[in-house]
């Protein structure tokens, strides 16, 4: 009684973890449960514990499976001998009938023992499948995660990228305008050389001039005086 008391509780523990796994939570803290399982010490004890329970379980199984099939032969040979029987003799067809319910009682007990441990059974490899699933999923979901963040992170570089070409561009326009700006004031310097030159030339020239003109008048001058 002990042994199936103990396959009741495994049965429990297995609905609550299930109703845990299945209950809505944020990935994080799914992956940070399972991540928890698997790697605390208490969790690989009670897995053992657990593994124990179901080798019991499946050992009660086979018992309860045996016992029914005992059980069902037992209360179908009472049944035919009192169909049988002689009906004066009513004390020999109590205890028959006696005998028979308390066949009937352990067949009711093997089937309530086999139905138990094969749900534990049939749960366990249910929840074994589940949470390798869930593992499976949540590996799945970090990869993505993991791509995700890859492609939000290139997606960072180009843009930095695009914003270093963008200043370069403003950068070499801005060099550009003052190349430019150079080149016109220094055309423009060409052009105030070249008009100080031609205004050189021209002072130049009239200042000869007016030395010629003054000889001039010298000469015209001393010849007047001579006459």
């Amino acid at each position: 009684m002990i042994l199936y008391q103990l396959v009741f509780a495994v049965l429990v523990a297995e609905m609550a973890v299930f109703a845990i796994l299945v209950a809505p939570m944020p990935s994080s803290w799914r992956r940070g449960l399972l991540n928890w399982v698997a790697k605390s010490k208490l969790m690989a004890r009670v897995a053992y514990g657990m593994h124990m329970a179901l080798f019991i379980a499946g050992i009660l199984f086979l018992d309860s499976l045996n016992t029914i099939t005992s059980r069902q032969a037992a209360t179908s040979e009472p049944a035919a001998e009192s169909n049988s029987a002689d009906p004066h003799h009513s004390h020999h067809h109590h205890d028959h009938h006696d005998h028979s319910s308390h066949q009937r009682a352990k067949l009711l007990l093997a089937q309530r023992n086999f139905y138990l441990t094969g749900s534990v059974m049939f749960l366990s490899a249910v929840l074994s499948r589940f949470v390798s699933m869930i593992k499976e999923l949540t590996k799945n979901e970090e990869k993505t995660e993991a791509s995700m963040n890859r492609h939000t992170l290139a997606q960072q570089r180009n843009q930095e990228k695009e914003r270093l070409i963008d200043d370069l561009k403003n950068q070499i326009a801005r060099l550009q305008a003052k190349a430019d700006e150079s080149a016109r004031r220094a055309k423009d310097l060409e052009i105030v050389k070249k008009q100080a030159a031609q205004t050189a030339d021209e002072y130049m020239r009239l200042t000869d001039k007016y030395a010629e003109l003054e000889r001039q008048l010298s000469g015209v001058s001393e010849g007047k005086k001579f006459k």
